[in-house]
């Protein structure tokens, strides 16, 4: 009698297992084929629009697995008039839910970015209290392609940013975001470029290691970043105030810097005049010191007092 009500309890097991298994994969595949992924589409791109001063055009969106979303061709606009924007070109952008974090949490998303930048994948959440959370993996962003960073310096910059973002911020308000930016930059350098008419030869930074802490929207260097290679040595230090349209967020750096007798000596045609310009910035320890202010947008970078 025991051994038969085992028999039976397996055979329930089975069967419920069996009809589990094939309803969930016929609500898969509804789910898969009748979402409204163009609806979904809009009501995400006029958030991303609304939340970040952003324009995004892409050719197609198409589902990705079983609760997932993949555009293609993607492009980022920021800013300036029609024909002088700046755009960031994205392969593809895929976003798939993970239900399980999304029904002990709230909603929850993987996510992952491909395009001429490098790599961004990790995860995105939304609490029940209406806040947001991003925990990202950068690998291999390239520094001198990201969109109006080397326009507002006037030089070109080297190197690979990769590391982990960790933030948080109330939804609609990404001007009170809080977190820690771990990151490193391998081969980082100045690629060379023309500085208010002087011209600046490429400079080697090494393997430089910033690390951001956020609070309250305010974007601080913590240590002060350290910069020691062949041809610099070099301090950075300051902050980042942000703006719900981030090119009107507002900067307040401080860059201590002080060439090589390295150099000084491979640069010998450039020592003289570069010295003589510099000369207002010098400080008592032979650093130079200068300090970018105002919005990142369109930065003042003038002499620190």
């Amino acid at each position: 009698m025991e051994e038969r009500k085992k028999s039976l309890t397996r055979r329930l097991i089975k069967s419920g297992a069996l009809y589990g298994g094939v309803f969930f994969l016929a609500f898969a595949a509804t789910v898969y084929w009748t979402f409204p992924y163009a609806l979904v589409t809009q009501k995400l791109v006029s958030e991303i629009e609304r939340s970040f001063g952003l324009n995004l055009e892409m050719s197609e969106i198409s589902p990705h697995w079983v609760l997932g979303l993949k555009a293609s061709d993607v492009v980022v606009v920021m800013g300036g008039r029609q024909g002088n924007e700046r755009r960031l070109e994205l392969d593809s952008v895929m976003v798939r839910i993970r239900p399980l974090q999304t029904i002990l949490s709230g909603p929850s998303m993987a996510l992952d970015l491909q395009g001429e930048l490098g790599n961004l994948r990790g995860t995105a959440n939304r609490t029940r209290s209406q806040e947001i959370g991003l925990d990202l993996n950068v690998d291999g962003i390239s520094l001198g392609s990201i969109p109006g960073l080397a326009d507002s310096l006037g030089v070109g910059l080297l190197g690979d940013i990769s590391g982990n973002i960790a933030v948080s911020f109330p939804e609609d308000s990404m001007e009170k975001l809080s977190g820690v930016l771990d990151l490193r930059i391998d081969s980082s350098g100045i690629g060379g470029g023309m500085i208010r008419g002087a011209t600046i030869p490429p400079i080697d930074l090494g393997r430089i290691e910033p690390r951001i802490v956020a609070e309250a929207g305010v974007l601080r260097i913590d240590p002060n970043l350290q910069v020691s290679s062949d041809d610099l040595d070099a301090e950075v230090m300051g902050t980042l105030q942000l703006r719900g349209n981030l090119p009107t967020s507002r900067a307040e750096l401080t860059l201590r810097f002080r060439p090589t007798d390295r150099f000084w000596e491979a640069n010998q045609m450039l020592a003289g005049l570069a010295r003589a310009m510099l000369s207002s910035a010098q400080q008592g320890d032979g650093f130079y010191a200068y300090r970018l202010s105002g919005a990142i947008g369109r930065p003042n970078f003038r002499p620190a007092d």
